[in-house]
């Protein structure tokens, strides 16, 4: 750390470190046959310092590119032959007084023009940049709030309404002549409610924004907004907290994904159409949702409208403890929710669910339709999760039986699912009685019985299962008395 003027005679010099000029001016003079500075550390200057290379090379600087360490400027650092036309470093303007200059004073980045792979470049506080030629980016360009970055000569990376290419992360001011950006197929972030791109006369270069490109990441977040018309997804689209995307027609994803941090909205006028890939989170849609995709809530997500799970749909849950929102996954709906396709659940973190356990998965309006398959329900270790309807949610509660009857059963309200106490009365055996072999003949017997008459049937069968040798010689008669007595007695259902 430079703390006042300060002036070092050397030879060779070389910064792995931070190098931080901010009590002072630093001047390096450099001497000898052939005097260098190298910097693969950080130079910091303080804004109204000034660190300056005096004589020699700097070596990071070759053929107008400069490669290697990080220079975090808000002040002036001054070095011979500055002219950087590509940078492959890390280089931060902070503030409108942050410049790179030669020995002359002359601006080291009059011309530039490309950002590569790996570069990264970035305005920020004030800092109005702008260069004349034609500009690329394959790295990270940031354009921070209250910042501008102006690309008078044209950005190489937008053609026929397409940005490709590198990462553009804009809280403040993007501008570049003919801004009109259609489709993205970049890495594009707008950051906060200032992030703008827009042409030279200030027009809004995302007022026709129609589409997310397959090799497109576009995110708002922040409290970043915009409005769009009907609007394609094949790519990733990201919605931060406290931001919104609204759609004025459909949103419609044909491929990758759409993702909702707690507190984002996804609006629609019309549908939200996930066609295939993924809409994951835990925030809210507004309109009504087909889903022909994947559906993976997490945390809560809401849907302010009807929800449609067609027959290629799938609904994803995760479990993780008892609480909803907090360790387990929940799909509220406000309206009406038809079902098909496939219920994925999976039991995460390690967590096992005790008998009886409830998890309120989804919550509706209204129902209509079931899922066509259900995965995920057996837990091992005798316990698995039976779906049950309510009025306006499905709970899936924990409840005795690693496997459903092979042959099915009887439920009161006439759904295929089973009631706890159902599958737990003639469904759950000890693996030491052939568990599997009474299951099977206990199914058998019990097809289009009534649960009163499935009881006595396995009953029946267990009896005989134990007079034929089948469950040991010293099967406990008793046992079976026991509970034939306790089902006679107990009221019809």
């Amino acid at each position: 750390m430079a703390q006042g003027n300060s002036a070092i005679n050397s030879s060779a010099t070389s910064n792995s470190g931070t190098l931080n000029v901010s009590g002072g001016d630093l001047t390096l003079n450099q001497s000898g046959t052939s005097p260098t500075f190298s910097n693969t550390g950080t130079i910091l200057i303080a804004a109204g310092r000034t660190f300056t290379l005096s004589g020699g090379v700097l070596t990071n600087l070759s053929g107008g590119t400069l490669s290697g360490g990080t220079y975090d400027i808000a002040g002036t650092f001054q070095f011979p032959g500055a002219a950087i036309t590509t940078n492959a470093a890390t280089i931060v303007l902070d503030g409108p007084g942050a410049q790179m200059v030669d020995e002359a004073n002359k601006n080291a980045l009059a011309t530039f023009a490309a950002n590569a792979a790996g570069g990264s470049f970035t305005v920020q506080d004030g800092q109005d940049f702008a260069t004349p030629v034609a500009f690329g980016n394959a790295g990270v360009l940031v354009v921070g709030a209250g910042s501008r970055f102006t690309a008078a000569g044209g950005l190489t990376n937008f053609a026929s309404g397409t940005l490709t290419g590198g990462t553009f992360v804009v809280a403040g001011i993007l501008r570049f002549p003919g801004a009109d950006i259609r489709t993205n197929a970049a890495a594009l972030v707008l950051d906060g409610p200032a992030a703008r791109i827009t042409d030279l006369a200030d027009n809004d270069a995302l007022a026709n924004f129609a589409a997310n490109a397959a090799a497109g990441s576009f995110a708002i977040q922040n409290g970043s907004s915009l409005t769009v018309g009907a609007f394609s997804n094949a790519g990733s689209l990201i919605i931060g907290s406290g931001s919104t995307f609204p759609a004025a027609g459909d949103y419609t994803q044909n491929s990758g994904d759409t993702i909702l941090a707690t507190g984002a909205s996804l609006a629609s006028g019309g549908t939200v159409n996930i066609l295939a890939g993924r809409l994951s989170g835990s925030g809210t849609i507004i309109g009504n949702v087909v889903n022909a995709g994947q559906f993976n809530p997490v945390g809560i997500l809401t849907i302010r409208g009807n929800y449609t799970q067609t027959a290629s749909g799938t609904l994803n849950i995760q479990i993780g403890g008892t609480t909803a929102g907090t360790d387990y996954d929940q799909l509220i709906v406000t309206g009406l929710t038809m079902l098909d396709g496939t219920l994925n659940v999976s039991v995460v973190n390690g967590f096992m669910p005790n008998l009886d356990d409830r998890f309120q998965i989804l919550i509706f309006g209204s129902r209509t339709g079931d899922f066509a398959a259900e995965n995920g329900l057996d837990l091992g270790n005798g316990l698995r999760f039976d779906p049950q309807y309510g009025a306006g949610s499905l709970t899936l509660v924990t409840i005795g039986g690693n496997v459903p009857p092979p042959g099915g059963g009887v439920n009161l309200n006439g759904s295929r699912h089973f009631r706890a106490w159902d599958e737990a009365d003639f469904c759950t055996l000890p693996e030491n009685v052939d568990g599997s072999a009474l299951r099977q003949d206990c199914a058998i017997a019990n097809k289009g019985n009534t649960p009163r008459a499935c009881l006595d049937s396995f009953f029946q069968l267990l009896a005989e299962t134990a007079g034929n040798g089948r469950a040991g010689e010293d099967f406990p008669h008793w046992l079976f008395g026991l509970m034939k007595s306790t089902v006679s007695n107990r009221p019809a259902k």
